[in-house]
């Protein structure tokens, strides 16, 4: 948020890993204090205690919003408040792309689709990951109607080009690529699987030289679930929740960054289509091993240490439980039927 106290320009003044949407959060607790005292005058506390408070009014909007879509059980939604959703919720900004895309999945239950693209769409240039949903909601909406409904896709498209515009009128199209050219030029981070993989498997065999392709393949495979949609018949509010948890679960598990905080991303769905005890020992296992890790295991013995290894591939082993008993629960196989009907839709035939 220096852009904000120096009155210089995001992306072309400022370095920024993150889309829009997060370069103006950031700023606000500096416009805030800067009422009661001048900005340059605000420190690391009351600003970090400002952003904090914001960030735990939206994760209280999710609970609130959450307790209402549940059908029953309705106090699940206060598993938010596991130890390592609070401590994301704290310490991170990912509760609000959370809160947005609860948001716009409470409009797809209410046929709002137009609205619900729009949040979408302002939750993509928060984080990217909601962008997952979008085809999700069109083939929701095709299995509804019938038809491709164009005027979502429209609607998405726009509102992406009315975040971003601010940033190619002052910086141009090298201001806009800043946050794209700084991910795809990560490597393979700390405990992520494809690390594991390259420290556990390809290291000790000396073939270290096909990272590359390796990466390039979990790349794909973090898309692959939002790819295959139209193959599914997502015709239910719950399909539309549990092929949501496979796509951001996927996208999590390839992922080549380590982010504990994405847990904040699909947790809200996993509450939504909890139906048993067993589901929520899954959810609270999930957490709780999550906070273990991080904060708990890298602060004490590092993000590299053997202990911190084996407990993010206990965490990953986890989560592809998950997928897989959602998967199951959704009762559904991949048909090419269902693809062309979705394709000649978008055809118009």
């Amino acid at each position: 948020a220096a852009w904000v106290v120096e009155g210089s320009i995001p992306y072309k003044d400022v370095f920024s890993e993150y889309p829009q949407v997060p370069n103006y959060l950031f700023s606000v607790p500096f416009i805030v204090l800067s009422i009661f005292q001048p900005i340059e005058t605000v420190n690391s506390f009351q600003y970090t205690a400002l952003f904090s408070f914001m960030m735990l009014a939206f994760l209280a909007l999710t609970i609130i919003l959450l307790y209402r879509l549940l059908p029953e059980n309705k106090d699940r939604a206060f598993l938010l408040l596991l130890p390592a959703s609070l401590y994301f919720t704290f310490n991170r900004f990912d509760i609000l792309p959370a809160y947005l895309t609860l948001l716009s999945i409470a409009l797809v239950y209410r046929n709002k689709m137009s609205w619900a693209v729009v949040l979408l769409g302002i939750g993509t240039m928060t984080k990217w990951y909601p962008a997952l949903l979008f085809p999700i909601y069109l083939t929701f909406e095709f299995h509804q109607t019938k038809k491709i409904n164009w005027r979502m896709v429209a609607v998405f498209l726009t509102t992406i080009i009315i975040v971003v515009s601010p940033t190619y009128i002052t910086g141009g199209w090298e201001a806009i690529k800043v946050p794209y050219s700084a991910h795809l030029a990560r490597g393979f981070e700390l405990v992520s699987l494809p690390a594991l993989i390259q420290r556990i498997i390809l290291a000790p065999l000396d073939i270290e030289h096909i990272s590359n392709f390796l990466g390039y393949g979990f790349l794909f495979l973090q898309f692959l679930p939002a790819m295959l949609s139209p193959f599914l018949r997502l015709d239910t509010k719950e399909s539309v929740a549990r092929w949501s948890i496979i796509s951001i679960g996927f996208f999590i598990i390839f992922s080549q960054i380590y982010s504990p905080q994405w847990l904040l991303w699909f947790l809200p769905f996993l509450i939504i289509v909890s139906r048993t005890r067993k589901d929520i020992f899954y959810i609270v296992l999930y957490d709780l091993l999550i906070y273990l890790a991080f904060p708990v295991i890298t602060d004490t013995m590092g993000v590299t240490s053997g202990a911190m290894v084996i407990l993010n591939s206990i965490s990953l082993a986890l989560l592809i439980t998950i997928l897989i008993r959602t998967f199951k629960q959704m009762e559904q196989k991949l048909s090419l039927e269902n693809a062309q009907s979705f394709f000649l839709g978008a055809l118009g035939k």
